[in-house]
């Protein structure tokens, strides 16, 4: 058995603690045969509504898809939104005990519209994004020190919605080095002196160059930069470009990729994170 066959046959061990910005989404599939006579718009005839878990959840769902094991720690409201969301999870073995019920925003929710046979028409957006009170936050970061003591890894995946803030982040670095457990982050880059010390953080190419600052012009330049500031390894996705690893006392390394035609992009992120993620809980170096 070669080392990567031995790596992946490990994911069946590993657990992980997902944290961040949960969101359901939602998508309503039809056809278009006509355009409305009220508006220059296309009229859809519904064939079918389907729900998948979003946001961070997106790389909970990751995991396990890879035969990993997923713990989620994120808030939902107090909504029909919520009971769908928690029943997706179940649905895909993970785990919903870190889930926090705030009263007072909802569940964030995304609905993309989908005319045949994969052309999005439309999306809309339920959520609301503002601090959470501080018995939310400390309920958080109670059912974190609890899920963590049982875990092989942690993610943070940071979409900027409210979920995380710097306590929490802060913590959460520290609890992984105290349990010398790697911790992989998806920041965005208004929050990214948060993750100090993270073992890997994975933004995107347009986000890297945001958090340098532009003080950089070339890649190489933004990937060494980040890799000082912040300490750990960084990973920034290129999408049809590849992607380009930063580690210390070591040359960058661009992973170049196959192109492939997409319809939609969201979670291309969260998917490299979860499947880097269950590499490094299994012992894999990089």
């Amino acid at each position: 058995m070669s080392n990567f066959s031995k790596i992946i046959s490990k994911f069946k061990n590993c657990k992980i603690l997902v944290v961040g910005d949960v969101v359901l989404d939602k998508y309503i599939w039809g056809k278009v045969e006509r355009i409305s006579p009220e508006a220059p718009i296309p009229v859809v005839l519904v064939e079918k509504e389907t729900h998948v878990p979003g946001g961070a959840s997106n790389t909970a769902n990751n995991i396990v898809s890879l035969g990993g094991k997923a713990n989620m720690l994120g808030v939902v409201g107090s909504d029909l939104a919520r009971d769908i969301f928690k029943e997706e999870l179940k649905k895909r073995g993970i785990s919903t005990a870190g889930l926090v019920t705030d009263r007072n925003r909802p569940t964030i929710k995304k609905t993309r519209v989908m005319g045949y046979p994969q052309h999005q028409i439309v999306r809309i957006d339920r959520e609301k994004t503002s601090e959470l009170d501080n018995k939310i936050k400390k309920l958080l970061r109670k059912k974190a020190k609890d899920l963590v003591k049982d875990v092989d890894a942690i993610v943070i995946s940071d979409y900027n919605k409210g979920t995380l803030d710097v306590s929490l982040a802060q913590m959460l670095v520290l609890k992984a080095k105290s349990k010398k457990i790697p911790i992989v982050v998806d920041p965005k880059p208004s929050n990214k002196d948060w993750y100090i010390g993270a073992t890997l953080i994975t933004p995107n190419k347009k986000e890297a160059f945001k958090m340098a600052n532009e003080d950089a012009e070339k890649l190489d330049d933004v990937g060494e930069m980040l890799l000082k500031e912040l300490g750990g390894m960084i990973l920034i996705t290129r999408g049809e470009e590849g992607m380009s690893l930063f580690r210390k006392n070591k040359k960058a390394l661009h992973i170049p990729t196959k192109a492939q035609e997409v319809f939609d992009v969201s979670g291309a992120g969260d998917t490299v994170v979860g499947c880097l993620t269950l590499a490094l809980a299994a012992g894999a170096s990089v």
